[in-house]
Formats: C-alpha cells, sequence, structure tokens
C-alpha cells in the first residue's frame, strides 16, 4: 500500500501545509499566497483572487503592523482543516472607523479550510469582533 494514500498521510500533509501557511502570516510573507491558496476561491461565500486577497491582508497588516496568529487548535478531516488561533496585534492604522489607538489587542479567531490539488480552495474566519472594538476603544 502506498503511505501517501492512506487517510493519515493525507491528513499529515494538511496538517503540514497549514503550518507552513501559518508560518508564511506570521512573517508576514503574504507574496506567498500563491502557494496555499487557487488562483480562484471563496473566503467566507466570496469569490477571491490571489492579487484581491494579498490587497485585503497588506490593509489588514498596515492596521495591526504586529498582527500574530497563535495556532491553538488543528483539526484535519479529510479535506478540511479546522483551526482556533488567539489572534494579537497592536492597534496602527483605522479599523472600521476607529482612529489608531496604539492599543494591544489579543481575541479568538476560527477558521475552517477546504483543501483541493494541495491548495486552499475555500475558507471561513469567524472572530470575535465585537472583543476586539471593545479592547480598541475601552481604557
Amino acid at each position: 500500500m502506498n503511505p501517501k494514500a492512506t487517510p493519515e498521510a493525507d491528513a499529515a500533509g494538511l496538517r503540514t501545509l497549514f503550518l507552513e501557511y501559518n508560518s508564511a502570516w506570521n512573517e508576514h510573507q503574504f507574496e506567498r499566497a500563491g502557494e496555499f491558496y487557487a488562483e480562484s476561491f471563496l473566503l467566507n461565500g466570496a469569490r477571491r483572487d490571489i492579487p484581491s486577497f494579498r490587497a485585503q491582508i497588506a490593509d489588514l497588516i498596515a492596521t495591526f503592523p504586529d498582527r500574530d496568529w497563535q495556532v491553538e487548535h488543528v483539526v484535519v478531516q479529510g479535506d478540511l482543516i479546522c483551526a482556533l488561533y488567539t489572534i494579537t496585534g497592536t492597534h496602527q492604522g483605522a479599523y472600521d472607523e476607529i482612529q489608531p489607538t496604539g492599543r494591544k489587542f489579543r481575541t479568538s479567531e476560527i477558521a475552517h479550510y477546504r483543501v483541493a490539488d494541495g491548495r486552499i480552495v475555500e475558507s471561513w474566519y469567524l472572530f470575535d469582533e465585537a472583543d476586539l472594538k471593545r479592547q480598541l476603544t475601552q481604557p
């Protein structure tokens, strides 16, 4: 039996892909997006491409230049990856009409990815935006 054809090998490969992706993101190597995402993919239900995704991430990093995604848990099943993150950063740019405060934040995010042919073809992100805004606006 070919070990690459086993569910365990497939899960290990997806886990490796995910950890490499997370490492690249934490190094802010967003030019590598094409290594991890298909040229066209779904992001929270909307069709996206690599250039528009890079622009979105660039805006996010301009707002939170030290943003970090700490992986708390990863579950791989079939072609799906689910991750729980703790995200941190410092508010240095306007965010949803909240002017820069210089405040640090820490909140949770969950992400769900579907992979085909070694690339992410669909991703869903959900984070505690109310908690983030509270941390940015309240003393």
